[in-house]
């Protein structure tokens, strides 16, 4: 517990086990997605093995698959640099 005049210590953000040092995580999906235009439009997108929920804890689910894209394209597409 931080002392009055100390700030909280801020949560470690998740990072996903299967995402590369260049990629961002897009989504958790269902394979029925897999061909849609907001998968897609990214042309670097993978396709991950066990989707994590907003805890950080593996989900329990036999379609849900985790989605990852280059972040140099994430951020190209959605207009940051």
């Amino acid at each position: 517990m931080p002392q009055a005049d100390q700030a909280p210590e801020k949560e470690e953000e998740f990072t996903h086990p299967e995402m590369h040092n260049d990629e961002v995580l897009l989504c958790n999906t269902f394979s029925e997605n897999f061909g849609k235009p907001f998968i897609t439009r990214y042309k670097t997108f993978r396709i991950g093995n066990v989707p994590y929920d907003d805890e950080g804890k593996p989900m329990k689910t036999d379609d849900l698959r985790p989605v990852f894209v280059k972040k140099s394209e994430y951020d190209e597409l959605d207009g940051k640099k």
